[in-house]
């Protein structure tokens, strides 16, 4: 049962992790077309200890080298448990996925475990609980190499919440009533003592605006002054909780989820931010009662805050358990009805794509399998129709209203993008060692073409990086999306 998910390699991988039976880590090609049975076959499959709990969790960074792990092993005996943090690489399709390091955080707990990881994949950030001593660990990881960069050690309670700003230089912890902030070199940036514990925590990329909840209230802290001062605040019924809340890279966009604890079944989901952090969207679900109960499992938001996806456990009705809504049109784009309860969520780095992790039947039912789901919105201009692979031409595709012909550009990718006279949009690629071909639009303005892939690919595994150059009747444009097909 997968219970954990995540986009890797810029969104052209995704990575899971399932528990129960042979819990295993697997690697999927996101572009790939379903097969006749309309699943997909895993690129690398790594099995776990046999022996590993159903605390495994993986993470990634933006390259297909950095897949990250964090997995659990009854020792000494099955009342403790050893914590190892892997790195996989996921450039190694059709083997068995061997670690390229692995580190043990070194306390044998009776507690959960948690990974966050740095979106260059320069570092990742491990913490490990033991309930019964009252003891956190937090370990700041080299991505590359997996040595030991700093350490914390704190008495702790019960470990509930765990975040961290997109470079991991700071966490954020809930554990028993704490509410912690970290720095890397073990500084404290903000402690309090909460009135409840909460898993309501967001931290955002730039480590300067912290989400914390509590019954019937959503507080908002900005790092002013060299603290952490309240900028607003959200309050609710008593009965109403913040269970989940994710906020943008740059704290201006958050989205939170409220549950109704007298009920079980209701819920409200928002999307707010500047000015003031307002409301922007918001939409509630309700299920009559006898209904099973329903529960915001999960919640992400894009790094620029443009859209952010709910997950949820659903009332076995029509209402959708997945939701992703846009901020500028402040409404929900998708909306999914789902035969089982989401268990894990992810956003791609464009925000048009969704992977989920769902059980084969609702939270509260008996089910012991359930299966990774992908879902794209369409709204790219330019498309792979399948892996990549080295030495044989990789199918593209691209489509804009009104497009009489195309032009695939692949080369290397440009550090910024350039403004080319005459053409609308711009250009992300190199102009030296650009390659060009062309293809005929049909009625709908789509093209499509093969390109030639090299056999030796760059250290990254990205051989050169896609765009289009669509021509119409009112002139010639680029395409908002650059390509970056990984090459196995």
């Amino acid at each position: 049962m997968p219970v954990s998910v995540d986009f890797a390699a810029a969104g052209e991988l995704v990575i899971a992790a399932g528990a129960l039976g042979s819990p295993r880590w697997m690697a999927f090609s996101a572009p790939a077309p379903a097969g006749p049975n309309g699943q997909v076959q895993p690129l690398i499959s790594g099995l776990a200890n046999p022996a590993t709990l159903s605390t495994m969790q993986v993470r990634a960074g933006d390259q297909a080298g950095e897949l990250f792990a964090v997995s659990q092993v009854p020792d000494p005996d099955n009342a403790h448990r050893k914590t190892e943090v892997a790195r996989f690489d996921g450039r190694a399709p059709n083997a068995l996925g061997a670690a390229v390091w692995t580190h043990d955080l070194g306390l044998h707990v009776n507690g959960l475990a948690r990974l966050c990881a740095a979106s260059d994949g320069s570092r990742v950030v491990a913490i490990v609980n033991d309930t019964p001593t009252q003891t956190l660990r937090i370990e700041w990881l080299d991505g590359a190499s997996g040595a030991l960069l700093s350490r914390i050690d704190r008495s702790g309670g019960t470990l509930r919440q765990f975040a961290a700003s997109s470079d991991v230089e700071s966490v954020a912890i809930v554990a028993g009533l704490d509410l912690w902030v970290f720095d890397s070199l073990g500084n404290q940036r903000h402690h309090e003592v909460l009135s409840a514990s909460t898993q309501a925590l967001a931290l955002s990329g730039d480590g300067k605006t912290l989400l914390i909840g509590a019954p019937g209230l959503l507080r908002v802290l900005a790092w002013t002054n060299n603290l952490f001062a309240e900028r607003s605040r959200e309050i609710a019924p008593l009965s109403e909780l913040p269970v989940r809340c994710a906020v943008s890279d740059d704290g201006r966009t958050w989205a939170a989820a409220w549950w109704n604890s007298i009920t079980g079944r209701d819920l409200r989901l928002e999307l707010r931010g500047a000015p003031s952090d307002a409301l922007i969207w918001q939409e509630l679900q309700t299920a009559p009662a006898g209904s099973p109960q329903n529960y915001p499992e999960t919640l992400c938001i894009a790094r620029d805050g443009r859209r952010a996806a709910f997950g949820l456990w659903g009332s076995l009705d029509a209402q959708p358990e997945v939701l992703l809504v846009d901020r500028d049109l402040a409404q929900s784009v998708v909306r999914l009805d789902l035969p089982g309860s989401v268990l894990a969520l992810a956003l791609d780095p464009s925000a048009t794509r969704l992977a989920i992790a769902m059980k084969h039947a609702h939270a509260n039912q008996f089910a012991t399998t359930g299966e990774v789901r992908l879902f794209d919105t369409g709204e790219r201009d330019v498309q792979a129709l399948d892996q990549a692979h080295l030495g044989q031409p990789l199918a593209v595709t691209a489509r804009r209203a009104g497009a009489r012909s195309t032009w695939f550009l692949y080369g290397p990718r440009s550090s910024s993008s350039q403004v080319i006279p005459g053409i609308s949009g711009f250009l992300g690629l190199k102009r030296r060692g650009l390659s060009l071909i062309q293809a005929p639009a049909d009625a709908a303005g789509r093209a499509s073409a093969n390109l030639p892939i090299p056999l030796i690919p760059s250290a990254s595994g990205v051989p050169f990086s896609v765009q289009a150059l669509f021509r119409s009747r009112s002139g010639s444009s680029f395409s908002a999306t650059v390509l970056d097909p990984l090459a196995l």
